[in-house]
C-alpha cells in the first residue's frame, strides 16, 4: 500500500504545467531519489486560492471600477483597485490552472506566461505609457524580490520548521539557480556599463537597452524551445485524463466530452474577464500609485517594490507556503520562483522597453543604482542557499530577514 507521502497531492501544478512531476521532494535520507507525482489526488483537491480565501477582496471590484471612472479620491481609487487586484490574480491563476489541463503543452506555457503574468504586464505597461519609468522598474526588482525572498523563505520554514535538515533535489535547483543568476547578471549589465562613464550616455543608454531587450526575447523563445523540444523529457508533463477501464473506454469518453469542453469553456470565459478587468484595473492602479505614496507621505519606491508585489503576488505566494507545508519540501516552490524571475526577466522587462520604444518613452534597462545592488546580492544570496544542497528553518528565516531589511530602506527611498 501506498504511503501518505506518496499520495500527497503537488502544489507546484499550480505555477507550471512543465513542471508538475519535479514538485514532490526527495526524502531526507535519499536526496537524489526520483520525483513522483499522483495527478489523480491533485485533481481531487479544490483550488488553493479558494481555500486560502484569497477570492475575497473581489467585492471590491465594483467600487474599484466606479471609484476608477468617477475619478475619486486618488487614495481610494489605489486601495480599492489593490484590493480587487488580490481577488483578480486568484482568479487568473485557478483558471489557468484549469484550462491548461485541456490544452497542448505550448498553448499551456502560453496560458501561464501570458494571462498569469497580466498585472505585472499591465501595471508596467501603464507606468511606461505614463512616462513613469521608474515606477515600472521598481514593480518588476519588486517582483522578482518578494518572490525570492519572501515567498520561497516562508516556503522553506513551513516546510522545514517540524524537521532538522531537508534536501533540495539538485540536479533541478543547480540547473535553476544558474539560469536566475545568469538572468540577474544580465539585467544589471546597462546600470553597469552606464555609471562606469564618467559622463552621461544620454540616448545611447535607451539604444543599448533595446538591444539587449531584442536578444533577451530570443532568448526567451530559445528558453521555451528547449523546455517544449530538445529537452523536454528534462521537464515531464502531466498525463492527460485518462480512463482506468479499458472495457469502457469509447462509451465514457463520448460521456465525458461534452463536460470537458464545458468545463475549458467556462474556464476560458472566467480567464478573459478576469485578464481584462486586471487590465483595467492596472491602469487606474499606475494612475494613482504617485500621488498615494505622496498623500500617505510614503516613499514611491515602498509603495512599487512592496506593497503592489505583495497584492499581485499573494495568492501564488499563499499556495506555494501552503503545499510546502503539507509535502515538508519546497523543490515546486523552487520551481516556480525562478520561473516566475525567467518570466520576468526575459519576457516581461525586455517587452516593456520594446512597448516604450513603440510609444516613444524613454524606457530602458538602466535601473536606480541602489535596487541593482539590492537584486544582485539577493540573487546571490538565494543561489548560495540553492547550491548548499540542504536547509532547515534558518535558511529560510534568512531570506524573510532579508526581505525585511530591504522593505525598510525602501521606507527611506
Amino acid at each position: 500500500m501506498a504511503s501518505s507521502n506518496d499520495t500527497q497531492p503537488s502544489f507546484g501544478d499550480e505555477f507550471d504545467p512543465l513542471l508538475k512531476n519535479h514538485s514532490q521532494s526527495p526524502s531526507k535520507s535519499d536526496p537524489g531519489r526520483p520525483l513522483t507525482h499522483n495527478p489523480q489526488a491533485a485533481r481531487r483537491q479544490l483550488p488553493t486560492a479558494v481555500r486560502s480565501g484569497a477570492y475575497l477582496p473581489i467585492c471590491f471590484l465594483p467600487l474599484a471600477l466606479v471609484a476608477g471612472y468617477s475619478q475619486w479620491n486618488p487614495v481610494l481609487v489605489f486601495l480599492y483597485n489593490l484590493f480587487a487586484i488580490i481577488a483578480l490574480s486568484a482568479i487568473i491563476s485557478d483558471s489557468s490552472q484549469q484550462l491548461t489541463t485541456h490544452t497542448s503543452d505550448l498553448t499551456g506555457a502560453l496560458i501561464n506566461t501570458v494571462p498569469r503574468k497580466a498585472v505585472g504586464l499591465s501595471l508596467g505597461a501603464w507606468a511606461v505609457a505614463s512616462r513613469e519609468i521608474y515606477v515600472a522598474q521598481s514593480l518588476a526588482i519588486g517582483a522578482i524580490l518578494s518572490e525570492i525572498l519572501l515567498i520561497l523563505g516562508c516556503s522553506m520554514i513551513a516546510a522545514s520548521y517540524r524537521t532538522d535538515i531537508l534536501y533540495f533535489n539538485q540536479p533541478i535547483t543547480n540547473t535553476l539557480s544558474s539560469l536566475m543568476l545568469a538572468i540577474s547578471t544580465v539585467l544589471v549589465l546597462p546600470s553597469v556599463l552606464a555609471t562606469s562613464f564618467p559622463y552621461e550616455l544620454g540616448d545611447r543608454t535607451v539604444a543599448f537597452s533595446r538591444g539587449v531587450s531584442a536578444v533577451l526575447l530570443c532568448v526567451y523563445a530559445g528558453y521555451l524551445y528547449f523546455q517544449l523540444g530538445t529537452h523536454r523529457h528534462l521537464f515531464p508533463q502531466q498525463p492527460r485524463t485518462e480512463n482506468p477501464d479499458g472495457a469502457h473506454g469509447e462509451a465514457d469518453t463520448a460521456h465525458e466530452l461534452p463536460r470537458t469542453v464545458s468545463g475549458k469553456a467556462k474556464a476560458l470565459l472566467i480567464l478573459t474577464l478576469a485578464t481584462v478587468a486586471t487590465i483595467i484595473c492596472s491602469k487606474f492602479l499606475a494612475d494613482t500609485l504617485v500621488i498615494t505614496a505622496a498623500r500617505l507621505h510614503l516613499s514611491k519606491t515602498l509603495v512599487a517594490a512592496t506593497l503592489v508585489p505583495l497584492a499581485t503576488t499573494g495568492a501564488t505566494g499563499v499556495s506555494m507556503i501552503r503545499g510546502s507545508a503539507a509535502s515538508q519540501d519546497v523543490d515546486g516552490a523552487v520551481c516556480a520562483v525562478v520561473q516566475s524571475v525567467v518570466h520576468v526577466g526575459l519576457f516581461g522587462m525586455p517587452a516593456l522597453v520594446l512597448l516604450g520604444w513603440a510609444l516613444a518613452k524613454p524606457m530602458s534597462l538602466v535601473f536606480d543604482v541602489f535596487e541593482v545592488v539590492v537584486l544582485f546580492f539577493s540573487v546571490l544570496l538565494v543561489n548560495g542557499v540553492l547550491r548548499g544542497g540542504r536547509y532547515s528553518v534558518v535558511h529560510g528565516v534568512a531570506l524573510v530577514a532579508m526581505y525585511a531589511i530591504l522593505t525598510l530602506a525602501f521606507c527611506v527611498r
